[in-house]
């Protein structure tokens, strides 16, 4: 049980670590310059390395000088969130992900898996598309003649 808390603390700090990384490299405008900066007044160029980097510095010093295992923990994922953000910033690639829900997989044998035939498909309609499309079907009624079917017809008169 002791090592599922370690386990669950470093992945809180993980993902702590990658709040603080990106709440500190949240750009703004200098007013001044006019240029875009993050929190700590970086440009941007700057910011995609020093900022994972001070985070790794803040977790490993965390990890080195806290005494209680539960910090200790904490820090180590801080310090693994601003290992991989440094290394991001060098690859200048998300390493995180294999790739993002966006981008099409690409099949080694073509449009054919191996074993399971053609992998090709339709995209859906979009939402808008879809609504544009719609064609409401309308069963034809005698609501009004069900409903004067029921009135007597001297109250008509």
């Amino acid at each position: 049980m002791s090592n599922v808390k370690r386990a669950l603390a470093v992945a809180a700090g993980a993902i702590s670590g990658k709040m603080i990384n990106d709440f500190i490299q949240r750009r703004s405008i200098n007013k001044v310059s006019g240029e875009e900066e993050d929190l700590l007044g970086l440009p941007t160029k700057v910011s995609k390395y020093s900022t994972p980097a001070i985070t790794l510095g803040v977790g490993a010093a965390t990890a080195l000088l806290s005494k209680s295992q539960l910090a200790k923990d904490l820090s180590l994922g801080v310090m693994a969130s601003g290992a991989v953000g440094v290394t991001q910033a060098f690859f200048g690639k998300d390493l995180s992900s294999l790739q993002s829900a966006d981008e099409p997989v690409e099949l080694m044998y073509g449009d054919v898996l191996p074993g399971v035939g053609e992998a090709t498909y339709d995209a859906l309609p979009t939402a808008n598309e879809a609504a544009q499309a719609y064609v409401p079907e309308v069963a034809p009624s005698n609501e009004l003649e069900d409903e004067m079917a029921g009135i007597d017809e001297d109250i008509l008169l």
